[in-house]
């Protein structure tokens, strides 16, 4: 099993298998059919020329194998049923197989499989943040909420360990996407609960920079509404557009604040003082311009 585990991380996928045929199944045979479900599963991969194109059929081979690591998963977690960590660990990887399958009702089920089964596991962590980013991308955000809370509190109770099948940066890049996906198909609220729940994860200037964009794209949108309303219905549209331009010119004025020292800087006032005026809050706005101005003045000097 040793040979087969370095073999595998030497991407010799094709003799860690016979590596693990040599060992037989004898000694330890649910760990022996969990790394024939994990060579399995790699060599099904490897034969996906662009996983990110699911109207592409998969390959026939690619589909066999797939298969083949569900079975030995599944063999692996009845041939020793006692093996918490192990079982955890198939278990998850067999949701990941249904995804790779395209079958991302399963992968769901099986993800929510592991958040039921292993609780204070490395694969519960990973488990609910691909269920929340499921749940995210079809809409269903009151639980996509639920499974972020899982995976942060997770994260918050060991912040120093290490999961071997979702690292915190890879986390931190994923949440960042889902989040600039959501403002890109105008779903402002879900955001800034999304950054709340997920405060934790984001570094200071990331999440001013996310309440900048969604506060300005909010207001943007309200504009584009009240624009093609009778006046007599747009006040109240108009009036929470100019909440949402505050709110998105105090969000700059802080990111101006965390990159006093760059070059950013003038950017970021000048950002402020745009969306503050669109607010009409004309002193702050004016405060803003004067400091724009200001570096200005100094920057041609």
């Amino acid at each position: 099993l040793l040979k087969t585990r370095i073999l595998y991380q030497m991407n010799d996928w094709t003799g860690a298998l016979a590596a693990l045929e040599q060992h037989g199944k004898a000694h330890r045979p649910s760990e022996a059919e969990f790394w024939r479900g994990r060579l399995r599963l790699a060599q099904a991969a490897s034969l996906v020329k662009d996983p990110a194109a699911p109207d592409q059929p998969l390959p026939p081979a690619a589909v066999e194998k797939y298969r083949s690591a569900l079975e030995a998963f599944a063999a692996s977690q009845k041939l020793d049923p006692a093996a918490e960590q192990a079982a955890a660990s198939s278990a998850y990887l067999m949701a990941l197989c249904y995804r790779a399958m395209r079958d991302p009702k399963r992968a769901e089920a099986q993800f929510e499989r592991v958040r039921k089964l292993f609780p204070n596991t490395p694969e519960y962590a990973a488990a609910a943040y691909e269920a929340a980013e499921y749940f995210s991308r079809a809409d269903q955000n009151e639980e996509a909420l639920d499974a972020y809370r899982d995976y942060v509190k997770a994260y918050e109770a060991k912040p120093a360990a290490k999961n071997r099948w979702l690292s915190l940066s890879s986390a931190r890049a994923r949440l960042s996407t889902e989040l600039q996906r959501l403002i890109s198909v105008r779903q402002f609220a879900a955001v800034l609960e999304l950054t709340k729940v997920c405060e934790s994860l984001l570094d200071l200037g990331r999440r001013w920079e996310l309440l900048a964009q969604t506060h300005e794209a909010w207001a943007r949108r309200l504009d584009e509404q009240a624009a093609q309303t009778p006046d007599a219905e747009a006040e109240p549209i108009e009036r929470e557009a100019r909440q949402h331009w505050g709110l998105a010119g105090d969000a700059y004025r802080e990111l101006g604040k965390l990159h006093y020292t760059t070059r950013e800087y003038p950017e970021f006032i000048w950002d402020a003082a745009q969306a503050l005026l669109a607010a009409r809050d004309y002193p702050a706005a004016a405060h803003e311009y004067r400091e724009y101005m200001s570096l200005e003045s100094r920057h041609r000097r």
